[in-house]
Parts: structure tokens; C-alpha cells; sequence
């Protein structure tokens, strides 16, 4: 055994800073789980520039390691939001961006019992159609059977013209009712405060009805036509109704006309009161015959005057009775009509709603009609392009349908959506986008079997160029999981399924410290999010010049297959770009690699042993064991020389990126 001297560090603590007066102004009284207060932004960040970066190889496929509570569906959410971000900055930056500005970010949760190929595709889909609708069309038609698609096609718009039949008939019948909504208030809706008033004052109406001379049939049905009338749209109808109540109707016309009589009698015994020697010469034509009365008139022909007072009298008397009978008789006719006015514009605001929804309804189904009818004229034309371009005819795909089960299964349907998404991405497709960025969440969630089952798909239908999966996974949990079927392989295949891995238990913060930041009136602005530069990116960092020997040399203690060196290059590449390695020393990206190259060799208690010898300020190194002779390669291309502090923030690097956390 020998020892190697390792620098002593003694840390000094911080002094606190002051607390202000009234810091818990504005804090929240209670952290929810989303809230978690955790530093991760910087870390999401650079992985998502990993996923944006034009020069990314794909299929990517990212782990994000943790066990419940840990901080993972915040974590994904960050990412993506950065990779939002970044996609909008490299579209606005042009040309002189490293990231890719025409990429879909899709994230699918995990429910049980959902069916693991639908979730991924309907996750997809739904964020593709967004923004790349016609090239979502085209990739969902790929996944389908030609001449199936063309039949299902088919009968989508007959169900579609069948409905919009319906509907326009119920659009024609709701405007029928629009139209007869007058005599429906007034004949057919027995509700309605107009029929309550008429039943209240039966008696009355049927009364006034009868002097008026208006008794047959019912009275209530009567007066409601009288109603009508006088509710007609303009003043004609009531004006009209009026003056039939003055002297069309029974008894009205005998007062206009006693009335009259009486102002011509008046009139003429004013005059003759006026002229009474006219009078008398008028009396005296009579002759002898009429002498008697005609001596009494010529004796009383002071009595002229009164009798036209009188005459005046009566005929305004007559004029009066005409006029109070025209009121009674018109009193319930005009309430009625109110009533009537006010039930029609509580029916009519109703109806007006229901034909302006029953509109758009038409007319969306009516365009949604017309645009399957193109589809379906596509899709026929695709199946009659498969059926001349060499593919099976109707009778050998039937006979081979019934040898083989040529009925296409979802799993087969939703490979050829994905493979045509890829071939799209790969050609630069019009409309296609560069990149599909998914988020797989909620796998802790699931039984064993609907996890594994989960995994399985996703890392088979994503594998594709184009794709970049991030999954967030308990690693315990997803290696359970996988050794449902295969027990032996489980941590390889968990191993394949993952090419870049990041442990959020590696990487969180001291709990302590965590709880410090939720009580601290800054944490809100320590957690915003920070700024996006969409020119340049953390992994186009030059390399040192000492990083090419310190990686070649380490790489044998990885593994001895290419896919084990491709995988320490590739984690290497990508924590070298942590925000914890700005300005570091050569020591830190020294343990960096050392801990990343070692990852996989098991060598887990002899990096957490080597861990604390050095936070004790001594390390022992046994140089003939596999640990000693990775050390040695380690500390010998960058320097003896190396601070306790640079060993250790390396290696806390490297277990955030290594695969065994």
C-alpha cells in the first residue's frame, strides 16, 4: 500500500448574510411539491441543449435518475421549458445557432392501464398537430392500411353527411319555430304569463267580449287572436284595433251615430235660439193644419237654448260611453299584448341561441364533411397507387390475410407513424420538423409489468433518427420492473435503454441547505429561470489540451466493448459542459473521468471510500488494484498537484452522470 499525498483543504465557512427586516413579506405559507426549491435549472438546461444541439447523433435517449420525491417531474418540466426556449432563440438567432429552432417537444404521462403505444403516439400526435399538421397527417396515414384507411375514410363522411343531414333538418325546424314563435306563445304554450293572465280573467274578457257582440267559440282563444292584433310588429294593428273598438264593434256604431244626431240637434236649436223670427216664419209655413203646435213653438221658443245645451250634452255623453267602452274593451287586449311581447322576448332570446349554436354546428359540420371528402378522395387515390405499384391484389391480400393475419395491429400501425416521422425529420420533408423532443413521466406509477411494457415501446418506437426520448426513471424501481421477464439482463437493458444518465439524488442539494432557500425571501429569484442564448451552447466548450490524452487513457477502464468506451466518451462529453465544472481545474475533470470511466466496473465503494479519505485530507491508494492504476493514469496526465476540493466536485460530477448513480 502507498499513500499519495492529496493537498489539505480546510473549508471556511461563509458568513451568513443578514437577514432583512420583514424577510417573510411575500413568502408562500406552505411549498407545494412543484414549488420543490430545488437548484436543478442549470443542470435541465445543458440537458436540454444536449437534445436541441444540431449536432446531436439520434435517436437520444436521456435518463433522468431519482427516487419519489426526488424532484423528476419538475425536473422534466424545466427541461422542456428550456428547450422551448431555446428553440424560439434559435429561431430568432438565424443561421449563427449551434441549436435546432424547428423542434416538437411532446410529453407523455403515464396513467395505468393505459396502453403503452397509444400514450407515446397520442402524446406525439397531439403535439405535432400543432404546429405540423400537414405532415402529421401524412405520417398517421403511413401507419395505416391503404385500402383499410380508404374504407374507413369512406365511411367517415357518410357518418358525417348523415349528421350534418340532421342537423341542418334541426336548423330548419328550430327556424320554423322562429318563425311561428308568435302563435306557439300565444295558442300552444300553456305556461306562459299571457295564458295565466287570459285564465285569471275569464270571466271578465268574456264578459266585455259579449257587449262588444264577440261570443262565439271560446273567449280565451278569441281574445288571444284580438292579443295578436294588437301585437303585430309597427302601429298600424293597434291603431287599426282601436278604431274597430270605437265603432266597428256591437253598440259602438248606435253611440257614434246617437251622438251625431244629438250634435245636429244641438246645432240647430243654437240657431234657431239665435234667429227666433226665422223660426217663427219657419213655424208658420206649416198652416192651419199644425196650428196647435205650432203656436206652442212659437210660444216656447225660449226654450231653443236649453235644448241645445242639453243635445250638446248627450252627445258628448254618448261620445264618452263610446270611448270608456273602447278603453274597458282594450285594457286586457294591450296588457295581454305586454305580455305577449315580454314571453317573446324571453322565447325568442332562447331560440336565437339555440339557431346561432345550431349555425356554427352546420357549418363546422358541413367543413368538416367537406374536408373528409378529400381525405377520403386521398386516401383512395394512395390505396389505388399501393394496388398498381406492385402490392398484393384484393384476392391475394385476402388469402394472405388468412394465412398470416395481414390485419394491421396498433403496435405495427404506430412503428409506421414513427418510421415516417423519421424519414420525414432525416429528409427535411416540407413541414416536417427537425427534431421530436418526448418526456416520459410517471413510470413510478405502474405495476412491474405495464412499466417494463411501457419502457419496451418507447425505446422501440423512438430508437429512430430524429427522436430524442427523456424519461424519468427510479432506478431501483425500473430495474424491478424490467427483471419481470428478464431477471439476469435487467440492468443491461436498462443499461441500452439509457445513453445519457443524470441522478438527481448525485445532484441535489443539501437538505439543509434546501431548507434555508424555502425560508429565504430571494429563493423566487434565484429560481427564475435563466436567460437563453440561442448563439452558442455549453458542449461546444473547446476541449483542454490534456482532455484527448485523459480520456484515451481512462477508456480502458470502461469496458472492453466499443458500446462501453462510445458510452464514457459520450457522459464524459456531456458532464464536462456542467455549470459546477465552470472554471474548474484540471484535478476536477481528472476525477471526472476517473469516476465516469469506472462507473460501470463496480467500483462504487472504492469512489465513495477515495470520496471521504479526501474530505479527511489523506488518500490511500492501493496501486496495484483497478481503482490505484485508474487514479494513477488520472492524477498522473494532469499533475500530482491537485486541491481536496477539485477532487471531490469532480467526483460529485460523475455521479451525476454515471449509471449507477
Amino acid at each position: 500500500m502507498t499513500s499519495t499525498a492529496v493537498a489539505s483543504y480546510q473549508p471556511v465557512p461563509a458568513e451568513p448574510a443578514p437577514r432583512p427586516v420583514g424577510a417573510a413579506d411575500g413568502l408562500p405559507v406552505f411549498a407545494s411539491d412543484g414549488a420543490d426549491g430545488l437548484d436543478q435549472a442549470a443542470a435541465a438546461g445543458l440537458l436540454a441543449e444536449l437534445a436541441m444541439h444540431r449536432r446531436a447523433e439520434t435517436p437520444l435517449s436521456v435518463g433522468i435518475f431519482g427516487p419519489p420525491g426526488s424532484g423528476k417531474t419538475r425536473f422534466l418540466a424545466t427541461l422542456l421549458d428550456a428547450a422551448a426556449r431555446l428553440g424560439a432563440a434559435a429561431g430568432a438567432a438565424a443561421g449563427t445557432t449551434p441549436f435546432l429552432s424547428r423542434v416538437v417537444t411532446a410529453r407523455a404521462e403515464a396513467v395505468p392501464g393505459r396502453n403503452a403505444v397509444s400514450l407515446l403516439v397520442d402524446a406525439v400526435l397531439s403535439s405535432l398537430a400543432e404546429a405540423h399538421p400537414a405532415f402529421a397527417e401524412t405520417a398517421v396515414h403511413a401507419g395505416s392500411d391503404p385500402r383499410e384507411a380508404a374504407r374507413l375514410a369512406g365511411e367517415r363522411v357518410n357518418a358525417l353527411r348523415r349528421a350534418l343531414d340532421g342537423e341542418r333538418q334541426t336548423l330548419d325546424e328550430l327556424s320554423s319555430r322562429r318563425a311561428r314563435l308568435t302563435d306557439a306563445v300565444l295558442f300552444d304554450a300553456s305556461g306562459s304569463r299571457l295564458d295565466g293572465f287570459a285564465r285569471a280573467n275569464r270571466g271578465r274578457i268574456e264578459a266585455r267580449l259579449a257587449g262588444f257582440g264577440i261570443g262565439s267559440g271560446d273567449p280565451v282563444r278569441t281574445y288571444k287572436e284580438l292579443v295578436r292584433q294588437g301585437a303585430e310588429a309597427g302601429g298600424g294593428s293597434r291603431l287599426g284595433l282601436t278604431l274597430r273598438a270605437l265603432w266597428a264593434y256591437e253598440g259602438q256604431g248606435r253611440l257614434l251615430v246617437l251622438a251625431a244626431l244629438l250634435v245636429a240637434l244641438g246645432w240647430a236649436a243654437g240657431a234657431g235660439a239665435d234667429n227666433p223670427d226665422a223660426v217663427a216664419s219657419w213655424l208658420a209655413g206649416f198652416g192651419d193644419r199644425f196650428t196647435a203646435a205650432t203656436d206652442w213653438g212659437r210660444a216656447h221658443l225660449d226654450l231653443l237654448q236649453p235644448v241645445s245645451r242639453i243635445a250638446f250634452a248627450l252627445a258628448a255623453l254618448a261620445l264618452l260611453a263610446d270611448v270608456v267602452r273602447a278603453a274597458r274593451f282594450l285594457g286586457p287586449i294591450f296588457k295581454g299584448a305586454a305580455l305577449l311581447k315580454g314571453d317573446l322576448a324571453a322565447r325568442r332570446r332562447d331560440l336565437d341561441g339555440l339557431l346561432a349554436h345550431q349555425t356554427r354546428r352546420v357549418d363546422g359540420l358541413a367543413a368538416e364533411a367537406e374536408a373528409a371528402g378529400h381525405g377520403a378522395e386521398a386516401a383512395q387515390r394512395r390505396a389505388e397507387e399501393r394496388r398498381g405499384g406492385g402490392g398484393l391484389s384484393d384476392h391475394g391480400a385476402a388469402l394472405a390475410g388468412e394465412l398470416f393475419g395481414l390485419a394491421r395491429t396498433p403496435e405495427i400501425a404506430a412503428d409506421g407513424f414513427f418510421a415516417e416521422l423519421s424519414r420525414g425529420m432525416a429528409a427535411g420533408a416540407e413541414g416536417a420538423p427537425e427534431r421530436v423532443v418526448m418526456a416520459l413521466d410517471g413510470l413510478d406509477r405502474l405495476p412491474a409489468a405495464e412499466a417494463a411494457a411501457l419502457l419496451g415501446a418507447a425505446g422501440r418506437l423512438l430508437a429512430r433518427p430524429g427522436f430524442a426520448l427523456v424519461t424519468a426513471l427510479d432506478r431501483d424501481a425500473a430495474a424491478e420492473a424490467l427483471g419481470e421477464t428478464d431477471p439476469a439482463g435487467a440492468a443491461s437493458r436498462l443499461d441500452r435503454a439509457v445513453g445519457v444518465s443524470y441522478d438527481l439524488r448525485a445532484a441535489g442539494p443539501d437538505v439543509s441547505a434546501l431548507a434555508g432557500r424555502l425560508l429565504d425571501p430571494r429563493v423566487a429569484e434565484e429560481r427564475a429561470a435563466p436567460a437563453v442564448d440561442g448563439t452558442r451552447s455549453a458542449l461546444d466548450r473547446a476541449h483542454e489540451p490534456y482532455e484527448a490524452e485523459l480520456v484515451s487513457r481512462l477508456a480502458p477502464f470502461a469496458g472492453s466493448t466499443p458500446r462501453a468506451v462510445k458510452r464514457f466518451v459520450n457522459a464524459y462529453r456531456v458532464a464536462r459542459a456542467d455549470p459546477r465544472l465552470a472554471r474548474a481545474a484540471p484535478a476536477c475533470f481528472a476525477m471526472l473521468a476517473l469516476g465516469l470511466a469506472l462507473d460501470g466496473a463496480g467500483a462504487g465503494s472504492e469512489l465513495a471510500g477515495f470520496d471521504a479519505d479526501v474530505a479527511r485530507g489523506r488518500v490511500t491508494v492501493d496501486p496495484a488494484s483497478e481503482f490505484g492504476r485508474a487514479f494513477a493514469a488520472a492524477i498522473g496526465t494532469v499533475g500530482q498537484e491537485a486541491a481536496a476540493a477539485d477532487l471531490r466536485r469532480g467526483l460529485a460530477v460523475a455521479r451525476s452522470y454515471g449509471r449507477r448513480g
